[in-house]
């Protein structure tokens, strides 16, 4: 078996260890440093799978940033996701803060394929195909060949992986495959995948007020739904609460413009109505509600087709 063949993809994103053997787990770990204060010594603990998914930063880091340096690399993945973890108490000026997660997220473009390249650079050979990705939706198996992204010669893993990084979701290209006799085209429509990169900031601290509740009085939680989610801009809002008041409706984007707001909405108890907010582009978008000084946000993914 030549070199080739352990140059192994979930085209869309980068390379991934662990998808060689078809019942292996995904590559997920949570690896934290520490080092106790007065000390040159660093405690290392991994954390893998499940474990890792299940573990809580945000308490470990507020119980130890002031016993000692924490360096914490990490990452959670799922056929649709990736999750990158960075934190380095190194760079923190105030170690006596409050700290939240805070996220940063994109979406990038993704076809969904295993792929191998082939010994003689004919191509990439499909060794998988994600459930419900663009390349299912097109029909692709385990055992096609592919060679050209419309114009773009596909030789190797790595002429695969730049190909589809500069890509457009929901862009329709033509993919020359082989299945086995002659060379044939198919449109393929670029699918999305969520690339989230996690790190922790400080936050404010909020004091915890005991309000008073009268045997008569029923709280209730607010209900807040966007559907369809993902969608293509044009989703149904629904929000229920026991409040009485004016209702404003923003939208924003990952870097805090505002491109969608109806303010002034006389709201009794219940609303429901469709935000349009198709002329933007594929992305996730924040959708926040306010009334009566109270805010609900919710995360809307835009897939432009």
């Amino acid at each position: 078996m030549t070199p080739f063949f352990n140059k192994l993809s979930i085209l869309g994103l980068t390379l991934f260890a662990g998808l060689g053997n078809a019942n292996a787990q995904h590559d997920q770990f949570v690896e934290i440093k520490f080092t106790p204060n007065g000390s040159t010594e660093k405690e290392i603990v991994k954390h893998v799978d499940k474990e890792a998914e299940n573990f809580n930063l945000t308490d470990y880091i507020n119980d130890n940033i002031n016993k000692g340096e924490i360096l914490i690399s990490g990452r959670l993945s799922s056929e649709l996701s990736y999750t990158k973890i960075r934190f380095d108490s190194r760079k923190v000026s105030d170690k006596n803060a409050n700290f939240c997660e805070s996220i940063k997220s994109e979406i990038k473009p993704f076809i969904g394929i295993g792929s191998i390249g082939m010994d003689d650079f004919s191509g990439v050979l499909l060794e998988r195909i994600i459930d419900d990705s663009a390349a299912d939706e097109a029909a692709f198996h385990a055992g096609d060949v592919i060679s050209y992204i419309d114009d773009n010669e596909i030789r190797s893993v790595c002429d695969l992986l730049s190909t589809v990084r500069k890509l457009e979701v929901g862009q329709q290209i033509s993919v020359t495959y082989n299945d086995g006799g002659a060379d044939d085209k198919r449109d393929v429509v670029v699918g999305s995948r969520e690339v989230h990169q996690v790190t922790w900031k400080s936050c404010p601290v909020t004091a915890s007020v005991e309000i008073p509740v009268t045997h008569n009085t029923i709280a209730s939680t607010p209900e807040y739904n966007v559907f369809p989610n993902p969608s293509t801009g044009i989703s149904n809002l629904t929000f229920e609460h026991d409040s009485k008041g004016e209702l404003s409706i923003e939208i924003f984007d990952l870097q805090g413009k505002r491109v969608f707001v109806q303010d002034k909405i006389d709201f009794d108890h219940y609303y429901e109505d469709v935000i349009n907010i198709a002329n933007q582009p594929s992305g996730i978008y924040i959708v926040e509600l306010s009334l009566n000084g109270e805010k609900f946000t919710k995360e809307l993914v835009v897939q432009q087709m």
